[in-house]
């Protein structure tokens, strides 16, 4: 139920975001005038990313006492997918500190969000691997032949469509937004990442075909989940647009961005461990 709460205040949150975003009578307001300033001329900037950060931190908190404290005949067998989702939080929550500017760490590499592609190909690495194992999980008991069949088609689909969206959405949101100055590096690292990103899509879209296949009492939850796979999704190719064209960087924008961000972090992590390792997940 707790869960539920949650995921329903995001969306009520995200849908408020985009509707002020949106709308005609904001956008002619004296508010509207100072949200889409350029973010760092913003004079809540450095505020607005600490309180950010703090918003991830409860989230990495919530995770890890929940994988602390938890402890039950119908968990203890996944303890390593847990382990996952905690490292995967962990990770997202190292990548926000860095993208946040709040440690300068240019002097590695410029620009400093290139540091955080590591923390993050690790999130959707950690992600990826725990719903694959759930989709596994569902599809190794199935004896009926034509459901297996079935099963296989759908996994060949998916495998297909994963070079085909990666390169489609690097191609649209990042070459084609970037110029001469534009480094090859940054190039190379973001067409690498598009395919994590994609995976991880991808992902979250099998288990809910298959819940569709082979079990309609938890096609709530898969469907939430790959909810939670396109909000990731898109987060991260809005914030290709504003890295590679300069446009999407007004604070009203950013926000935007942070979330559908963080409504994806809270269902591919608090959410996934609430409704899949508790008893009323697994009966």
């Amino acid at each position: 139920m707790s869960s539920k709460i949650s995921l329903y205040l995001t969306m009520v949150f995200s849908s408020i975001s985009i509707f002020i975003i949106e709308n005609p009578v904001y956008q002619h307001s004296k508010i509207y005038d100072s949200f889409n300033k350029p973010s760092r001329d913003y004079p809540y900037y450095d505020s607005w990313k600490k309180f950010h950060l703090l918003q991830m931190l409860f989230l990495v908190m919530f995770s890890l006492i929940r994988y602390t404290f938890v402890k039950n005949k119908y968990n203890e067998g996944n303890r390593h997918l847990q382990l996952c989702l905690l490292i995967g939080i962990i990770s997202s929550f190292i990548g926000d500190v860095i993208n946040s500017e709040i440690i300068n760490l240019s002097f590695i590499i410029k620009p400093q969000v290139l540091l955080s592609a590591i923390p993050f190909s690790i999130t959707h690495i950690c992600y990826a691997y725990v719903i694959s194992m759930i989709c596994f999980s569902k599809s190794e008991n199935q004896r009926k032949i034509e459901i297996i069949d079935l099963l296989k088609k759908i996994h060949r689909l998916c495998l297909l469509l994963v070079p085909v969206i990666a390169i489609s959405l690097w191609y649209y949101y990042v070459y084609s937004n970037s110029n001469s100055a534009t480094s090859s590096l940054l190039l190379f690292i973001s067409f690498g990442y598009s395919f994590l990103v994609t995976i991880l899509f991808i992902a979250t879209l099998l288990l809910f075909l298959c819940s569709y296949v082979i079990e309609k009492n938890s096609i709530y939850f898969d469907f939430i989940l790959f909810l939670g796979g396109s909000l990731f999704l898109y987060s991260d190719c809005m914030i290709s647009v504003s890295l590679f064209s300069g446009i999407y960087t007004s604070i009203s924008h950013l926000q935007l961005i942070w979330v559908t961000y963080y409504a994806s972090q809270i269902i591919l992590c608090p959410f996934l461990l609430l409704c899949y390792f508790t008893s009323s997940a697994t009966e």
